[in-house]
């Protein structure tokens, strides 16, 4: 298991790549540009992984970040270990969401869910047969549009749910 960057792995990484530099030194000299040459080629190394990441998140189709090596390697397994981790936040969400739908559909008064603007987001089979409202085509409509009553206009702009609102839906 990798652990997260630090600042000791970072300068340990550095140091790999000058200590070809000082070796290289001690028999041909010239420490100063090989220090600069072993700089720039660390410079290389992290531009590619960073374009090799850009590339990933920009282009790159798959779900699974690239491979990396060295320092780079605890990154890209971080952005793999954050994946797997939202992905079973994802599924959990989603079981809740529909243990909720059933026990909203098993409820005996018809339900529907919207946003504080009155847009319906959901309703359950009784409020579509109740209220007409046909899912999922409803999505998204403000119920204002759907229900012409000016008395649910003013309980719901109004804001006091402390009260029940009873509306007589004459067909006829």
């Amino acid at each position: 298991m990798l652990e997260r960057l630090s600042w000791k792995a970072l300068v340990w990484g550095l140091c790999l790549f000058c200590l070809p530099a000082f070796i290289l030194s001690l028999f041909i000299g010239h420490l100063p540009w090989l220090l600069v040459t072993s700089l720039l080629s660390a410079l290389v190394w992290h531009a590619y992984n960073l374009l090799k990441l850009s590339k990933w998140l920009w282009l790159d189709r798959s779900v699974l970040p690239p491979e990396g090596r060295g320092g780079w390697e605890p990154i890209f397994y971080g952005i793999r270990q954050t994946q797997q981790r939202n992905r079973k936040r994802r599924r959990e969400l989603g079981d809740l969401i529909k243990r909720f739908r059933s026990g909203a559909e098993s409820l005996p008064d018809a339900v529907v869910m919207m946003t504080n603007e009155g847009n319906i987001f959901w309703c359950n089979s009784l409020a579509q047969h109740l209220l007409g409202f046909r899912w999922p085509e409803d999505n998204g409509q403000n119920i204002f549009n759907l229900l012409r009553y000016p008395d649910f206009l003013h309980y719901f702009t109004a804001g006091d749910f402390s009260r029940s609102l009873t509306i007589s839906l004459n067909n006829g």
